[in-house]
Formats: C-alpha cells, structure tokens, sequence
C-alpha cells in the first residue's frame, strides 16, 4: 500500500473500522454508495501512482456526452509492471508530460486533447472523429489546443499522432464544428435582451488577421467568449487564454469571459456580465 502499512493493519482496519478491500492495492470504506465515480477512482489508484484515467472514460469524465465512463475503464501509465488490475484496462506509454494531465474532481485525467490522440490509436478512424469532433463542439479541446499537443508530442512516432494530425489538417482555416446548442443559447438569451451580436466573427483585416471569437456586440463594442467551466477551471495556468484577452484589449476591445454553465442554468447572469462590462471604463 502507498501509505506503507502492513498487512496486518490492514486486515485490522477490514475486521473492526468498516472499511473493505477492493483490491490488494485499494481499500474504500464499508457502506460508501457505488457510484461510477467510486469505480473510476479505486480503478485509478489500483494501478498505482502515476496512473490517469484515458481513453474513452476520460472522455466522459470530462463530461463528453455519448462516452462511456466505465466498460471497461481506461487507465494510462508509464510504470512497467507484471501486476494485472481487475478494475481497468491498462494502457502503459513511455513517457507522460505533466501538461497534458491534471487532476479534475479527485480524479487523476489525462487532458481532452490526449484523450483525442489516445482515441485516435484505439479506435477505428470515424469513431475517433466523431467523438473529438464533439468534443470540440462541447469546448473541452480545439484546433489551437490540439495543434499544441501535436507539436509537443507529435514528434515521438506516438499511436495516434498521424490519425489526429489527419483530422487536425483537415480542419484548418478556422474550421469551427458543427453548433452543440450553446451557441444558438447564447444568441437566444442576448437576443431577448434586445443585444445584437454575431457569432464566429474573425476580427482583423485581410493583412493583419487577430482572432477568430467566440460573438462580437458590435453596438457595445463587446467580445464576448464562452469557456468551459469544467476544462478552464482544471487547467494549471491559463497563459494562452490571457494572452489572447490582452491581445483583444490592446485593439480596443472589450472582453467579457462567461462559462458554459451560466449559459445553460442562469442566463441572468450572462446577461449582467455583458452590460456590467459595457458601461466599465476602458
């Protein structure tokens, strides 16, 4: 155990403080529900440290909508051992970079853009697409992000690299996905506000291209960007997204930032965010 306790510590813990073993490896305590979220994590720690949740489960970890969680459950390390675990698949790689992993609710996950790559090298090409596909459409990865993995780690001959690089090149152009529903929300909420606004706007001229956002308010003066509240809070910094930001304000624009989750369950708030930024001084 990584706590370093003897056998006979553990037994006592199972005989007489609720607790049960799951494997050699993972103890749980007696009488805690059994949820999916139990399942993931006991089948991560059963791998030992080191281990993330992959694959196709990491996809729904991330909250991938048609992904399933368990069935099996994916596990990524780079530890080499001749242990089998019963409660994953094992995927053992050589070498794992701490920027495409995290921890996201208690629960070590490889990044939406590895998951993307991992997919690529296990399942059959249009699978692969379709799930990153709405992946993207759901703001859990997108063309930057995996065009920075790509250049990260595109280079080491890795399974999947040349099935995403494949989609990535297909993509290119400021391809945007097809709408999930959020961005005809965002129009519904502005719109009955009586805000104008355009989606998918490319700022710039034809010398001097800046960005391509998320909606533009012309009459406020406004960029409006929606992120996802479950990737950006997980992530370790968020250097390329300030850097964007301050990009947009050096060129007179004022940026407002709200996350998916206001737009789905508090459309008051997005609209607050938008006239509290348009009165701000600049």
């Amino acid at each position: 155990m990584a706590r370093g306790w003897s056998s006979w510590r553990i037994d006592d813990l199972c005989r007489h403080h609720g607790w049960i073993r799951v494997t050699s490896q993972v103890l749980r305590v007696a009488g805690a529900p059994d949820t999916g979220a139990q399942r993931v994590s006991c089948a991560v720690l059963d791998v030992g440290p080191g281990a993330y949740l992959s694959h196709e489960s990491a996809a729904a970890w991330w909250g991938h909508r048609g992904s399933r969680l368990e069935r099996p459950i994916h596990v990524v390390t780079t530890r080499v051992s001749t242990r089998r675990s019963n409660l994953a698949r094992v995927h053992r790689v050589r070498h794992l970079d701490d920027r495409w992993v995290t921890d996201l609710a208690g629960v070590p996950v490889v990044r939406p853009e590895l998951v993307a790559m991992h997919l690529f090298a296990s399942c059959h090409y249009q699978r692969a697409e379709r799930i990153v596909e709405s992946m993207w459409s759901q703001r859990l990865l997108s063309g930057g992000s995996l065009g920075n993995l790509l250049r990260d780690v595109g280079k080491r001959g890795r399974n999947g690299t040349a099935g995403l690089r494949l989609y990535v090149d297909e993509r290119r152009g400021g391809y945007e996905p097809p709408d999930s529903g959020l961005e005809t929300r965002v129009q519904r909420i502005l719109g009955d506000a009586g805000i104008a606004l355009r989606r998918q706007v490319d700022l710039g001229d034809a010398r001097h291209w800046s960005a391509r956002v998320d909606f533009l308010l012309p009459d406020l003066g406004l960029v409006l960007e929606v992120q996802s509240e479950v990737h950006h809070s997980s992530l370790r910094d968020r250097s390329a997204d300030l850097e964007r930001i301050a990009k947009l304000e050096r060129q007179g624009f004022l940026v407002v930032e709200v996350t998916d989750e206001m737009v789905w369950t508090d459309p008051a708030a997005v609209i607050r965010a938008v006239r509290a930024r348009s009165v701000s001084p600049r």
